[in-house]
């Protein structure tokens, strides 16, 4: 998507390729909002391929193109590049950037991270475990990678997965960093439109960072899927929007006096540990923290 963060009006809108060579994008103001920035000589072409991509080209070769500047999906045979980064929109029904990103790392491992308005972090691979732990190389600086037709994505970290259905080529795909962190390749059979998950890089979806904010404890079941809610004595920031976590209903004290412990069963407050403590009592651990 052009110009993702201040989209233009649907009506009136207009995608034009000038005398200049450069592709603009006005909006029913007739105010230029996006542009490929190209000037080009001899006079240049412009094709939707059968892959997806939008090429301008001229007699010398491609001068722009889409595929080099995805939003949150990757198609077949795109290149994925260190120049390149998928960014989940905000919403499903509002496709600005989102606080997730699937990237190159600087040491030449593919990750997800989320950036919140707040904290940040990886979190997948996990970010307890050493890169070949993973499965991942570091020593390939050329950091590439693509899917393939078939469903194979292969990537130069050692990085590879293959989709449900792999080895039909005429089925359509599609590699997409979802508003709830999770990194998925869809399949559809030609004429249908439902998408189909074939693939996902995150199988316990509450292990994603962010997804019900701060203070906020994540739960999920198969068949409801993940559900939010708010620690005890804290209460939803925003009901529209759980990245935002949750707020205290009480004033904060820095007395330790005045603070005391619950027990919250079957739940990890992730991310916030100063130091672990196994097999401990309640007392024993109010005790250590306080």
């Amino acid at each position: 998507m052009a110009n993702r963060d201040h989209p233009v009006n649907g009506k009136r809108s207009k995608l034009s390729l000038l005398g200049t060579d450069n592709l603009i994008l006005t909006d029913a103001a007739q105010f230029k909002v996006w542009a490929t920035g190209t000037a080009s000589r001899p006079s240049v072409q412009l094709q939707l391929h059968d892959d997806g991509n939008l090429v301008m080209s001229n007699s010398k070769g491609t001068i722009w193109q889409s595929f080099d500047s995805p939003t949150d999906t990757l198609l077949p045979l795109q290149q994925f590049t260190s120049y390149t980064t998928l960014i989940s929109r905000r919403r499903n029904s509002n496709y600005s950037s989102g606080f997730y990103k699937f990237f190159f790392d600087d040491d030449n491992v593919l990750r997800l991270r989320f950036d919140g308005p707040e904290v940040s972090g990886f979190y997948w691979p996990p970010p307890w475990k050493l890169s070949w732990e993973s499965g991942r190389s570091t020593y390939d600086r050329r950091r590439k990678a693509m899917i393939d037709s078939f469903g194979n994505f292969s990537s130069i970290d050692d990085l590879t997965f293959w989709s449900a259905d792999y080895g039909v080529s005429w089925i359509q795909r599609r590699l997409t960093i979802d508003v709830d962190g999770n990194l998925r390749l869809y399949s559809r059979e030609e004429r249908k439109e439902a998408w189909v998950v074939s693939w996902q890089a995150m199988r316990q979806p509450c292990k994603i960072h962010g997804l019900c904010g701060e203070n906020g404890i994540c739960s999920y079941a198969p068949s409801t899927g993940t559900k939010c809610s708010c620690l005890p004595g804290y209460k939803v920031k925003n009901q529209n929007d759980w990245s935002y976590g949750c707020e205290p209903k009480f004033n904060i004290s820095q007395n330790a006096s005045d603070f005391s412990f619950i027990q919250l069963r079957k739940a990890e407050f992730y991310g916030y540990g100063f130091g672990s403590f196994p097999n401990k009592t309640l007392k024993e651990c109010e005790t250590e923290c306080v």
